[in-house]
């Protein structure tokens, strides 16, 4: 119904609304069409069309995704002088191919998404008609014009970024601006301004709020500029009822503006009005917490995050809040116990509505919750506990279903096993946990899912684990001391990776295992048990196991779709039961160098669609279309994808790295590259990006690089003006050769450097 739906409206519209795929220059785009929407055609061939132009009376311009390495014409703005909605997300927008915008002067709607734009550019301000102007995830932000004050019809600004220090950050959507323009009061129709950044002068002031009727999100931060409590007063927060997230933040530490009852009485004064939703407050250096958060004056609240109020002894009495759903509370250092102020003094019990608790990095406190009379967070169902070493014991949670430990001490973890209605377990870096006790998970009957990682002393985990009939998922990470495993039946999904403390794995029982992951072990030789009743496995990825010779044997595979193995130095042949895989429809092989030949059953695969050989010598030369000696084992899979080893990456691949990092790097948060057979030619091509665009990548917070030794992509100047750089340099075959990738928050691109379909 919908297609049909969508055909007739198309057939109504006729030449007044048109979607045009655009394959060259040629397309037809009739003259008096007012609403269009323009699709990339192939990406190496991208091509503005010339008949646009002609397109005088058009009043709504689309590019949909797609259009990420064309650059469009300047020149084009001014044949559209009648535009009224124009949306360029992740069009290649560079502040320069933007200045022209600054003609269309009847624009009501303008989006500019998903593009790198470190400063919007002034002519903007000339679109006195423009209603709507969307900047989300423009990650390099960093300034808005300056005259903005002469856009009067703005109602919405809308900005965010995809780059988060945090979480949290990422659940509002904070963005990089430094400064906002001066006088931005003057806009009487302004009702969406998700960021204020307070500045010292005269026009960039908190006051500039007092008579803007916004609605929705605020963020305010450098709240250390702001003068006096009188300013913070002046801002009418309290009047702005349509505000339903608010949040505060102070970026600087110095003693005069940031300590002392001065940044109290500021916090004080910017009380919000009783119709607030969600509550933020960063970096916050009072002792005290201001009244109006302890006082119900806020009974609306379902969601408050307190982050790094350092000094602050004691938390506001949140407990009574009738609607409060998310708690968040992050480094928060003089804090010790959690006690009953914080739940409320009416005796009534406390927190009747909360259910996602986070507790991080408060070194100091001991206890929380701890009430036998009173019944606390009865609805909880989510706790996150990080960074909390003289944390002691966990309260009684009659609803608790998903904990997650994190570094915290060996004690707390114990507590966890009287948390009987748990469902999902996640135990990560736990430095000195020798071994998971029995009896620990002996009462968690209804777990689901158990998530154990960075434990590098854990050696034993208790048989309780193979009871646990309720457990579907289990994944197991960077346990090197581990040697044995015994796994429930009940599993669906199974990820053991970094263990190389095992020498072999049972597999035997696992008869609803659907997804078996492997990576990094080391010492695994061999697979358990009787595996012809493993029939519902549908998803086997191993991965760097150098010390395997086979994959499980006896395993009757009917249900396997899909199959990755790579750098298994020792692997020779695939399994004879994948001549029973009739559903397996992608095959990877990568670094395996032994294997010899592909099984002559894969002729009788009908439904693989993809084959993909990467670093495989033999099966390279065997595999040549229609002159190997397996081409006609493969020859009707339709996509087949070869990588020749030692096989120079084409130009291609560079200039999209190189070009990445020049669009992405403000944002980029980490970046994984694994090149080892790039030829010294395509390194200094690395080599030659331009020094100011690596060192602008000051957001940097993780980096691992692997290349040959002898070669040096990046100079140590520059690595060191990053932040929280790690270099590893690994032999070649300890790594897929020719991989990249770069993976953001919330984003994974991936780029191979060459894929040959058949």
């Amino acid at each position: 119904m919908h297609d049909l739906m969508h055909d007739l409206a198309l057939v109504v519209a006729g030449d007044e609304c048109l979607i045009v795929k655009v394959v060259d220059e040629a397309v037809r785009i009739p003259k008096r069409s007012r609403r269009l929407s323009l699709i990339p055609g192939d990406l190496k061939n991208q091509v503005f069309p010339d008949a646009i132009n002609k397109a005088k009376k058009l009043r709504t311009l689309l590019v949909v995704d797609g259009w990420e390495w064309f650059q469009f014409p300047r020149s084009m703005y001014s044949h559209l002088m009648c535009l009224r909605v124009l949306d360029l997300r992740r069009a290649s927008c560079s502040e320069e191919k933007l200045v022209s915008i600054g003609k269309l002067k009847h624009l009501r709607y303008l989006a500019v998404s998903l593009n790198y734009i470190p400063k919007i550019p002034e002519s903007f301000c000339t679109l006195v008609n423009l209603q709507t102007l969307t900047l989300l995830h423009c990650n390099g932000l960093r300034e808005l014009p300056k005259g903005m004050r002469k856009m009067v019809s703005l109602r919405h600004i809308e900005i965010s970024c995809q780059s988060f220090r945090s979480e949290i950050d990422m659940q509002w959507g904070i963005c990089n601006l430094h400064e906002m323009p001066v006088q931005l009061g003057k806009l009487k129709c302004l009702q969406t301004l998700p960021l204020f950044a307070v500045g010292t002068n005269v026009g960039c002031r908190i006051t500039e709020l007092k008579d803007l009727n916004l609605q929705g999100q605020l963020f305010i931060k450098k709240l250390e500029n702001v003068k006096d409590a009188n300013d913070a007063k002046e801002a009418n927060l309290k009047l702005k009822q349509n505000l339903h997230s608010l949040g505060f933040s102070w970026s600087s530490y110095d003693s005069d503006a940031v300590f002392g009852e001065k940044v109290e009485q500021i916090l004080e004064g910017l009380e919000p009005h009783p119709n607030l939703k969600r509550l933020r407050v960063d970096e916050y250096a009072g002792i005290r917490f201001p009244r109006w958060m302890s006082d119900l004056l806020l009974p609306n609240l379902t969601e408050i995050a307190l982050t790094n109020c350092r000094r602050c002894g004691s938390l506001p009495s949140f407990g009574q809040l009738p609607f409060l759903k998310v708690l968040t509370i992050h480094g928060m250092d003089d804090v010790i116990c959690i006690d009953t102020a914080f739940y409320g003094n009416n005796g009534t019990g406390g927190f009747p509505s909360l259910k996602e608790l986070s507790i991080k990095d408060m070194p100091n406190l001991e206890e929380f919750f701890q009430d036998s009379e009173r019944e606390i967070v009865p609805r909880l169902v989510s706790l996150i506990v990080v960074s909390c070493p003289k944390l002691a014991n966990l309260p009684r949670l009659p609803s608790i279903e998903w904990l997650v430990l994190r570094k915290n001490n060996e004690t707390l973890l114990r507590s966890s096993a009287n948390l009987t209605s748990l469902k999902s377990l996640t135990i990560e870096d736990f430095a000195k946990l020798e071994s998971i006790e029995d009896g620990l998970l002996q009462n968690l009957s209804h777990l689901s899912r158990l998530s154990i990682s960075q434990c590098p002393e854990l050696s034993y985990l208790s048989k309780d684990l193979k009871k646990l009939t309720a457990l579907s998922s289990l994944y197991i990470s960077s346990c090197q001391k581990l040697v044995s495993l015994e796994s429930p039946t009940s599993l669906h999904d199974m990820g053991i990776y970094g263990c190389n403390g095992l020498t072999s794995l049972e597999l035997g029982g696992l008869t609803s295992l659907r997804q078996l992951q492997i990576g990094q072990c080391e010492n695994l030789e061999t697979f358990l048990g009787e595996m012809q009743h493993v029939t519902s496995l549908q998803h086997l990825y191993v991965d760097l196991c150098p010390q395997l010779a086979s994959l499980p044997q006896g395993m009757q595979l009917l249900n396997l779709q899909h199959l990755s193995i790579a750098c298994l130095d020792k692997l020779t042949s695939l399994p004879n039961a994948l001549q029973n895989a009739t559903k397996l429809e992608y095959l990877e092989i990568r670094a395996c160098p032994r294997l010899m030949e592909v099984p002559e059953c894969l002729g009788n695969l009908k439904s693989l669609q993809i084959f993909s050989i990467h670093e495989c010598p033999h099966l390279e030369r065997r595999c040549q279309k229609e002159k190997g000696e397996d081409w006609h084992k493969i020859a009707h899979i339709p996509s087949i994808r070869i990588r020749s080893y030692g096989e120079n990456p084409p130009k291609e691949c560079c200039e999209f790295i190189s070009r990445l990092l020049m669009v992405s790097s403000s944002s980029l948060v980490r970046l994984s590259i694994h090149l080892q057979d790039f030829v010294e030619s395509y390194m200094v091509r690395l080599r030659k990006m331009e020094e100011s665009t690596m060192k602008s990548l000051d957001h940097l917070q993780k980096m691992k690089e692997r290349v040959f030794p002898q070669i040096q992509l990046i100079s140590q100047s520059i690595l060191a003006s990053w932040v929280g750089v790690q270099v590893v340099a690994t032999s070649s075959s300890q790594w897929p050769k020719g991989w990249m990738d770069i993976c953001f928050v919330g984003q994974l691109v991936k780029c191979r450097t060459s894929d040959t379909p058949h």
